[in-house]
Parts: structure tokens; C-alpha cells; sequence
């Protein structure tokens, strides 16, 4: 059995205590750094190789100067582009928040829903009398375990640096090989998503019946090494693999991959890299995402600048590839309409402007897209969905895809149950209604 696996086992064994929880968690939770010892190693490459090129581009970078101060820049850049690895906060959240999972959440701290706090471990009330209830009431003590949330902090070696990790799911789903795989937007971690998205995450885990997997890019709080677009890319190729290794990984059997912002273009191009394997059922989800991050700036400078400098990333060509390949992706954006059929129909949402939306450059084509799903949502970049009908329609949607008699989405938008309807609160009441 792998070092993960053994994880899971003991997090979804019913004679795992409360107690037991809190003795074996509480100092790596509350860590700055990701666990010493790794459940798993990944290189992209041979090692062998990968420190051969180290050494190389260290070297020149000396001795051509051009090429070092192009590294050097590069390096700049990405300070700007991916604002996390500079976050003075993350260490105090990842502390508080961790403290939280644990049961004992500090004072003067609170989160968008106080149920995720209960829901992911058990009050200190309800642990104190768990042995007097699994004696009493062997039955009720077994359902009630397996509907608690149960989290775990590890890390993983991806091309020789520690990257950290939560996993987390329903004590009763963890060993059912279904996980969503979470690649973060700009200036976010997995800290904080857990701590202002408790909602939708909550939501998400009790709905779908997957585990869930967060993770730092390389550079980014907890994670050793730096922050280069082709380590952002390295990093998913790298927790992907763990998630499908069934020798030494996860061994997971249905994979959603949760590409959110920048995250949606790392997941992009690790899959131009990244060969899917047969045996499991893959949906790939983006939201609020661009086709390439060279169209976000609206000033043609800096879009050259970003292409020069190695910081492209783009959704586009491997989204094509999945189209081929008959791999079901959800493209959420913000737009008029729920099930937005055309590109006019999208809108800009703070931060990624019209044209540069996934969405938009996929509807502009002539193609029609079997395998792709398009859905509108009315939030601003960074914020979750916060109508009911939107949140419905993308569970529902993944739901769809992962059937087994999954051959395609309906491309007849106006045979489906949901109707189109332009988002604004009353609308959204009334198609929730019909």
C-alpha cells in the first residue's frame, strides 16, 4: 500500500478518534512549511536531466549575460503576475485557518460560513462523547463518521521541491477514488481558498461525493523552489499524476480538473504535455479564465512584454485537443445568459475583458462543440457563484458528465430543462421557479 494510501485508509477507518485526529495533525497543520516527509515524488523529466539543465542554465546565465538578465526578468515579471508568492498574510491564515480544521478555531476570526468551520471536524462537545456513542449506538456512530469532513495536510516532490497540499473529503468518500483537482487563480492559496470559499467548497464535496485536492505552485507559501511559468505548469503535471498513479499514488478513477483564473491556463498547458490515461474518466472545468493571458492587458505593450518575457499561458490549443479526444470540459464565464450559445453573449468580468474570455474565443469559431459546455454566470472575477440556479446547473452539468452514458453534451440549448434567461436576481428567481 502506498504512503497515501495509508493515509486515507487510517482518515477513513471508524475507529479513527477525534483525538487521535488532533494529536497526529496539530503540528504539521500549523506549520509554515509543508510536511518533511512526502507521500509521493514526480519528475517531469529524469532527474539526471533535470539537474544537468539546472547547472547549464545557471552557468549561462553567468556567462551570457543576455540570457541571465532574460531569466532575471522573467523572474520580475512573474512577482507581479503571481502576487501570492509575496502574500505577508499567508503564513497568519494558513495558522488560523489550519486551527480551525482542527476544531479549535481562534477568536476574532471568521469566515464566510460558520458551518464549514463544524462541518470539516467535529465540535470538541460531540468528540468527547464519541466513545460513549460508538457504545451505545454502533450504527448511529458509523453514519454519523462517515459524514464528517476530514482534512490533511501533505506534501508532494515535484522535480526535487516540496509542494504543499490539502486533501480533504467526506470521511465515508475518501477511499472512493473520485477527486477534484483545484489549480488556484492569481494571488490565491489553498489557505485561502478554503477560508473564503468555504461555501461553495462545502457545497461542492456534499453534492458531489468527490474528495478534494489543493495545492501551492512552487514558490508559493508553503512550497519550496520558485515561481517560473514552467513550474506552474510542472507543479499540476506533477499533484495530476499522484491523483493517477495507481502504484504509488492516489489511484483515482474519476478526475475533475478546477482550473480557476490563471489556474484554468496552468491546467491548459499541462495538458498539451500531460497523456490522459484510458482507465479514467476525466471533466475538465475553467472558470473565469482567459484563452491566452497575453489578450487580458488592454495595452498592446504589455501584452508583447508578457509574451517576451516567457509568461504566456493558453487554454485554447489543448482545449481543441480535449474536443478531439471527446474529454468533456465546462467553460464558465461570466455572461448574459446561463447557457450563453453565442460570443456576444459574454461579458467581461472585472479583470478578464470580453475578447479575452475562453468562452468568447471558443463561440467565435464556426465549430460546434460536442463536448463542451458553456455556462454563464453573473459574479465578478474572483467571487464564486451566489445564485442558486448557476451553482445547480454547474454541479448538475459535471454530474452529466461523468455518466456513463455520456456521448456528448446537447448542443440544443433550448430543449433543455434550464432556461436561458438573463442574469440579474429577479430573473434568476423566476427561472428557478419554472
Amino acid at each position: 500500500m502506498s504512503p497515501v494510501n495509508s493515509i486515507i485508509s487510517q482518515l477513513s477507518s471508524v475507529d479513527y478518534s477525534f483525538a487521535h485526529y488532533y494529536a497526529d495533525n496539530k503540528k504539521e497543520l500549523e506549520s509554515n512549511e509543508a510536511p518533511i516527509k512526502p507521500v509521493y515524488t514526480y519528475e517531469t523529466t529524469s532527474k539526471v536531466a533535470r539537474i544537468a539543465s539546472e547547472i547549464f542554465n545557471w552557468v549561462l546565465s553567468f556567462v551570457f549575460l543576455p540570457y541571465g538578465i532574460y531569466r532575471l526578468l522573467h523572474w520580475v515579471a512573474g512577482r507581479h503576475i503571481v502576487p501570492a508568492q509575496t502574500d505577508p498574510y499567508a503564513g497568519i491564515l494558513r495558522k488560523k485557518l489550519l486551527k480551525a480544521l482542527l476544531g479549535t478555531p481562534p477568536r476574532k476570526f471568521t469566515y464566510n460560513n460558520n458551518n464549514f468551520r463544524k462541518s470539516f471536524m467535529p465540535h470538541q462537545k460531540i468528540a468527547e462523547h464519541q466513545q460513549n456513542l460508538k457504545e451505545a449506538d454502533p450504527e448511529t456512530y458509523s453514519k454519523h463518521t462517515s459524514e464528517l469532513l476530514m482534512a490533511k495536510r501533505i506534501s508532494v516532490v515535484v522535480d526535487g521541491k516540496k509542494i504543499d497540499a490539502m486533501m480533504f473529503g467526506k470521511k465515508g468518500n475518501l477511499n472512493n477514488k473520485k477527486w477534484v483537482l483545484v489549480s488556484n487563480g492569481n494571488g490565491s492559496t489553498l489557505e485561502s481558498t478554503l477560508a473564503f470559499n468555504s461555501t461553495t467548497v462545502v457545497e461542492q464535496v456534499n453534492k458531489l461525493g468527490f474528495n478534494f485536492l489543493i495545492y501551492n505552485y512552487q514558490g508559493i507559501a508553503g512550497s519550496e523552489g520558485w515561481v517560473t511559468r514552467n513550474t506552474m505548469v510542472n507543479t499540476h503535471r506533477g499533484m495530476l499524476r499522484f491523483l493517477e498513479d495507481n502504484k504509488r499514488g492516489i489511484g483515482a478513477k474519476k478526475i475533475i480538473q478546477l482550473g480557476v483564473s490563471i489556474g484554468g491556463g496552468v491546467q491548459g498547458q499541462a495538458m498539451r504535455a500531460h497523456k490522459l490515461l484510458k482507465s479514467i474518466k476525466y471533466v475538465f472545468v475553467k472558470y473565469l479564465t482567459f484563452s491566452c493571458i497575453s489578450k487580458v492587458p488592454r495595452n498592446p505593450i504589455l501584452a508583447l512584454l508578457l509574451r517576451i518575457f516567457g509568461w504566456e499561458f493558453s487554454s485554447t490549443y489543448s482545449s481543441k485537443r480535449l474536443e478531439k479526444k471527446k474529454k468533456p470540459e465546462i467553460v464558465i464565464q461570466k455572461a448574459q445568459k446561463l447557457n450563453p450559445s453565442k460570443a456576444s453573449m459574454i461579458e467581461g468580468d472585472g479583470l478578464i475583458h470580453k475578447k479575452s474570455a475562453h468562452a468568447y474565443n471558443l463561440l467565435s469559431e464556426k465549430t460546434k462543440w460536442k463536448h463542451k459546455k458553456f455556462i454563464g454566470v453573473s459574479v465578478q472575477h474572483f467571487e464564486t457563484p451566489k445564485e442558486r440556479i448557476e451553482r445547480d446547473k454547474i454541479i448538475n452539468t459535471i454530474k452529466e458528465s461523468l455518466s456513463r452514458d455520456y456521448q456528448g453534451f446537447d448542443m440544443d440549448y433550448r430543449s433543455r430543462s434550464h432556461r436561458d434567461r438573463t442574469i440579474s436576481s429577479s430573473k434568476a428567481k423566476k427561472a428557478l421557479v419554472a
